[in-house]
């Protein structure tokens, strides 16, 4: 059985921060994707007769999914057009001391470009959002 901290296939430890504080969304899903750049034609006279590309604009898109309790949620922080500041996003969790076990995903700002609530009378009140990175993002390794 795996623990903590070992190797595993299952993001069971996943987490998702944001803000100074940092604030926490309980979630049980999240995608990234880095979005497709533009192409841009870089050949010119020094190509030597062969093509050359190079990326355009680069963004990062992030979809998530979670549920809120009656006294946990958050919904005035889910509205689209939110600035969402230092969102980390872990996908094997952080360790007793504060530090990733593995790598992370990280921008320094996103805006919320999307969202629904959901609310079941026999189930859960649950979120999904989408934001896009606003400015340099990256994968930052452990």
């Amino acid at each position: 059985m795996a623990t903590f901290g070992t190797n595993t296939i299952s993001s069971k430890y996943f987490k998702m921060r944001y803000g100074s504080g940092p604030s926490t969304l309980a979630g049980y899903d999240w995608q990234v994707s880095e979005d497709e750049g533009a192409m841009l034609d870089a050949t010119d006279s020094e190509s030597n007769g062969f093509g050359s590309n190079d990326i355009g604009v680069q963004q990062m898109t992030v979809s998530c999914k979670g549920f809120f309790t009656q006294t946990s949620a958050p919904f005035a922080a889910l509205v689209q057009g939110t600035l969402l500041t230092n969102i980390k996003l872990y996908p094997h969790g952080i360790i007793n001391s504060g530090a990733p076990t593995n790598g992370y995903w990280y921008a320094a700002s996103a805006m919320i470009v999307g969202n629904v609530t959901t609310g079941q009378v026999k189930g859960r009140t649950e979120y999904s959002f989408t934001i896009k990175s606003q400015g340099s993002y990256s994968w930052v390794p452990a």
